[in-house]
């Protein structure tokens, strides 16, 4: 057994040199190495982003580069179904796996073995372990991979993509294979029936009444997903006020519980901090986001670090409502994806665009101003790309 730091060319170059000289030919490349260092987007730094790149870009382009004399039967990058599906503050995590995915697809177009395996969360190994996220992933509508699951899908994937000519065996050019559990009745009440990408599995994983025509489809997703939007915000306009702070303790205690996942017999203390329980800055944007559904608008991004008690929470949310307007209390909620992605204008028209511009005095300005950003942005994205690019080819 040799050891050695993939995101290091030269200590990787010196152990596959070793194996040349020293052993039998190198056949197959398996490359699982990654570490994670999760965090919101607004707190991520560049140290923390290095980190997870490492051993995922680098350790894999090295491999890729080193390896192109060999004859190699397979080359498997083990990526993760966050570049697939998203995943709440991983999005170190999520370019560092869309890398392999991308180097898979380069490879075989190279007519190089390649295949990236983005895989779920396995029970029982790997960096998704624990039952406290297991949960939150059963929550989502994402199950887990036990390791004989895991290394029968691999097999499966092998004879596919990487043994079938070395076994006489018909082979399929297959770049990327999703290994993922997904319960799609729960998953899909995320907001995604409008996105082709989950079109195909949708509809054959879903019973959807035949006389619902296909164009009505999200929206009778978005019905089943509105049914608590802005529940909140009815209830407070029909109470009294006197009892509202016993109501926002009474549902924050709820809401704290499932995303704590605390055993439905444990009574959460309003007194006792949100970070003290064990809620991390994930957790903490998971209840933002579920604030947002109920209460029917978005409060602030840092509030539940202002507020970091049930009790400071509820009554500042008692107070945030008495100060809204009317007409903001009862305007329809924006179910937007905000558990899992950002607002899509892509359905937008883009003429509506220009009718909103037409009535603005400044059109011409704000245009030019547009214009000098964009041409800003295009000049930072190709310096970024030059960086990037020095940094997969240095030696």
């Amino acid at each position: 057994m040799l050891q050695a730091d993939v995101a290091d060319q030269a200590q990787l170059s010196s152990a596959i040199a070793t194996i040349k000289k020293d052993l039998p030919p190198l056949k197959g490349v398996i490359h699982a190495a990654g570490v994670l260092a999760d965090g919101v987007l607004q707190q991520l730094s560049w140290t923390q982003m290095e980190k997870v790149l490492a051993p995922k870009v680098w350790g894999a382009w090295h491999l890729h580069l080193l390896t192109l004399d060999c004859e190699l039967d397979f080359f498997v990058l083990y990526s993760s179904a966050a570049s697939l599906l998203g995943s709440p503050g991983q999005a170190s995590h999520v370019a560092a796996n869309s890398f392999l995915d991308a180097l898979a697809h380069y490879r075989r177009s190279h007519h190089l073995p390649a295949v990236s395996v983005n895989w779920g969360p396995w029970s029982e190994v790997g960096s998704a372990t624990g039952e406290q996220l297991h949960q939150k992933m059963q929550r989502r509508g994402i199950g887990t991979i036990t390791p004989p699951q895991g290394l029968q899908a691999l097999a499966k994937i092998l004879l596919k993509t990487g043994l079938s000519e070395t076994l006489n065996l018909e082979a399929e050019a297959v770049s990327q294979i999703g290994v993922v559990p997904i319960d799609w009745a729960i998953f899909s009440q995320q907001g995604i029936r409008g996105d082709l990408f989950y079109s195909d599995f949708l509809d054959s994983n879903l019973s959807i009444d035949p006389s619902v025509q296909t164009q009505d489809l999200e929206t009778v997703t978005t019905q089943q997903q509105s049914e608590k939007a802005a529940d909140w915000a009815k209830q407070l306009s029909e109470i009294p006020q006197r009892r509202r702070l016993s109501f926002l303790t009474q549902a924050l205690q709820t809401e704290v519980a499932q995303v704590l996942s605390f055993s439905g017999s444990k009574r959460v203390d309003p007194s006792v901090s949100f970070f003290d329980m064990g809620m991390d800055s994930l957790m903490s944007v998971e209840l933002k986001n579920r604030l947002d559904i109920h209460l029917g608008y978005s409060v602030s991004s840092t509030v539940i670090f202002e507020y970091p008690t049930i009790q400071a929470l509820s009554a500042h949310l008692v107070e945030a409502y008495a100060d809204r307007p009317n007409q903001e209390k009862d305007r329809p909620p924006d179910l937007g994806q905000s558990d899992l992605y950002d607002s899509d204008l892509s359905d937008s028209d883009p003429s509506d665009f220009d009718l909103y511009n037409a009535s603005d005095g400044n059109v011409s300005d704000g245009r030019q101003a547009d214009k000098e950003d964009a041409d800003k942005e295009s000049a930072d994205i190709e310096s970024e790309l030059a960086a990037l690019e020095s940094l997969l080819n240095r030696t």
